[in-house]
């Protein structure tokens, strides 16, 4: 991650290279060009969460297969907490990557460039899952869904909510929650 107290002198000592060594460019279009720099730098610095949002949708709509759709959802986790997501929805893939947003606009107010931030994105869902898209097929089977079967206990008082969503069953004041265990051999 940037530190932005560095960014804006690292930038400006280029420019100031710019001017002293290469002597075929103005200080005016060198001082225009630092300025235009420093104006971008406050207006993406400043950007609010939801121009975050909508930015750094359209422009990995602009860059990923022309079927595939983005959509922004919260997703309940344990004891209440509610994350803000992509969820990329490729055409004729059985599963979908989550791309958790808070940490990338994190990025961005330190002063990650949202051009980094895009390719960061890319990156991670063109990674293949650590499972076949055929054994996800397989898990609407139940006899072969049953191995892949866990479960874990959370609190139910601080999980009201979540618990009307999914099948759970009671446990002293705990409750026992059911999710399926994919791993790269399964």
């Amino acid at each position: 991650m940037h530190n932005v107290n560095c960014i804006v002198p690292a930038v400006l000592l280029q420019y100031l290279y710019s001017f002293l060594f290469c002597p075929s460019i103005s200080f005016i279009s060198i001082f225009h060009s630092f300025l235009s720099f420093i104006h971008f730098y406050q207006e993406v610095l400043s950007m609010d969460y939801s121009s975050f949002c909508s930015l750094l949708g359209t422009e990995l709509l602009n860059l990923l297969p022309p079927q595939t759709r983005i959509s922004q959802e919260q997703i309940r986790k344990n004891n209440g907490v509610l994350l803000d997501s992509f969820c990329i929805v490729s055409p004729g893939s059985p599963c979908s990557p989550v791309v958790y947003l808070d940490p990338l606009y994190q990025d961005l107010q330190s002063g990650v460039p949202i051009s980094d931030i895009v390719f960061s994105v890319l990156k991670a869902i063109q990674k293949h899952p650590p499972f076949s898209e055929d054994g996800i097929l397989r898990l609407t089977d139940p006899e072969h869904a049953k191995p892949h079967i866990a479960f874990r206990l959370i609190s139910k008082k601080a999980n009201k909510t979540l618990l009307t969503e999914v099948p759970w069953l009671p446990f002293l004041d705990l409750a026992i929650v059911f999710f399926i265990h994919l791993s790269s051999d399964g």
